[in-house]
């Protein structure tokens, strides 16, 4: 029996209709270091990829909240305030309506999703350049046993 805890499983990253098994990448022990050379960077580049499209929709997602924000505070000062609430239009009121716009929380909450993806993204980039470091440091400490043990 193995003193080794079992590892959790790692969801895989689906993005633009394809599927990237972090598991397999991350939990493979990578005897060969031309299998991790040949992999492990053409990963990274298609997470630094699929981070430059999201941080280019974060900021479209972002302008967008503020467009949505600004329209329906002039929507509800035009009168669409009435029509949905009572009381007086004041400053403050408009502010909590605006707040209460269902396009407005939409818009939010996508921009929300976009933002957990770019930190998600850094993350797992960071995650494989350390893979690939610690690959290429094994690598090196088998070499210098390999070597020590042959000139003994």
């Amino acid at each position: 029996m193995s003193n080794v805890p079992e590892l959790p499983a790692l969801d895989p990253i689906e993005l633009d209709q394809f599927s990237l098994n972090i598991e397999y990448y991350l939990k493979n022990d990578y005897q060969c270091i031309e299998d991790a050379c040949a992999e492990l960077p053409a990963i990274i580049e298609w997470i630094n990829t699929k981070k430059q499209m999201m941080i280019q929709e974060r900021w479209f997602k972002e302008e967008e909240v503020k467009e949505i924000n600004a329209q329906t505070y002039f929507d509800l000062r035009g009168g669409a305030f009435h029509d949905k609430y009572d009381g007086k239009p004041t400053e403050y009121a408009l502010s909590q309506a605006v707040l209460l716009d269902p396009t407005l929380k939409q818009a939010k909450r996508d921009l929300a999703i976009v933002a957990a993806w770019c930190t998600r993204l850094t993350d797992l980039q960071q995650t494989f350049q350390l893979k690939l470091e610690l690959v290429r440091s094994s690598e090196t400490t088998r070499r210098q046993f390999v070597e020590n043990t042959a000139n003994i």
